[in-house]
């Protein structure tokens, strides 16, 4: 039989039907298993695991049929130690059942570091060996020095400290800095509309210190205060009248109407551009 009546045949016709048959019930059975491996459709909504020990959140998320999966231990001071910090999907987030949630655990030990020497060297050196070392520069006390603005003692919660001391990351340390042998002044910057570790930074800038802080009835939350701003300050922005070390104390508020600024303040600071708050030699 030639191949042209072959194709024309009857068997070739109930072979094709036979192959597009079988095509199609593979097909149906490729899908439905796949569905049932992937629990297709079947979506969970991921519960928020944060602020939780890890007892609780294995607990929920095998509620929930998911799996937790802990991808690092990192230490935040301003975040209660041993509970879940961050987690990935987000809370609320839509996903099939039985995959992993990924969640990262506020360690319960914060992290050692040997303290450095910042004695001898500038303010402004030691703030950067400061990040490099993950520690932060506390009060500024400021001592008739010929040495102006180069750090004298090095202190922790009141006691001078060594360099190579094993002191925890976060660890606040106070500076006595030499202010020369003049009275120069200093100016107090205009902190409104900032936060409180923008305050921070610029009042060092400065070579003054943060004082009382106070927030009004806006701000319940922890994390009300971590994004509140500056609304009044005490004493009030002004050009060179204050010495270094000083305090300033703050008031915060998340109400950023209660936030006004006087003209005259951006005047002044605007006219002073050029002037600097004892230069490091």
């Amino acid at each position: 039989m030639s191949l042209f009546n072959f194709i024309k045949s009857r068997l070739f016709l109930i072979q094709i039907g036979l192959a597009f048959v079988a095509a199609i019930v593979l097909y149906i059975v490729f899908v439905y298993t796949l569905d049932f491996y992937t629990d297709h459709g079947e979506k969970v909504v991921v519960p928020d695991f944060t602020k939780l020990t890890i007892a609780d959140a294995t607990e929920l998320a095998n509620e929930a049929g998911l799996v937790l999966l802990v991808t690092d231990t990192t230490y935040g001071s301003e975040q209660e130690r041993g509970l879940i910090s961050t987690q990935t999907p987000d809370p609320k987030s839509e996903i099939k059942s039985g995959r992993t949630v990924y969640i990262t655990i506020n360690s319960l030990k914060a992290e050692m570091v040997s303290m450095p020497n910042f004695v001898g060297a500038s303010l402004r050196q030691a703030q950067a060996d400061a990040q490099i070392f993950g520690i932060k520069i506390g009060a500024l006390t400021y001592v008739p020095d010929i040495a102006k603005n180069n750090v004298l003692k090095q202190k922790v919660a009141g006691k001078d400290i060594l360099p190579g001391t094993k002191i925890a990351k976060g660890t606040l340390i106070d500076l006595t800095l030499g202010m020369g042998l003049s009275n120069e002044k200093v100016y107090v910057p205009l902190l409104l509309r900032h936060t409180l570790t923008q305050a921070d930074s610029m009042l060092q800038e400065h070579y003054l210190n943060i004082g009382a802080k106070f927030y009004d009835e806006t701000v319940l939350t922890r994390q009300d205060s971590s994004r509140a701003l500056i609304y009044k300050q005490s004493p009030q922005p002004m050009s060179r009248n204050f010495s270094p070390g000083d305090f300033v104390d703050i008031w915060f508020t998340v109400d950023t109407s209660k936030i006004l600024i006087r003209p005259e303040w951006h005047r002044t600071f605007s006219n002073d551009t050029n002037s600097t708050d004892l230069d490091d030699e």
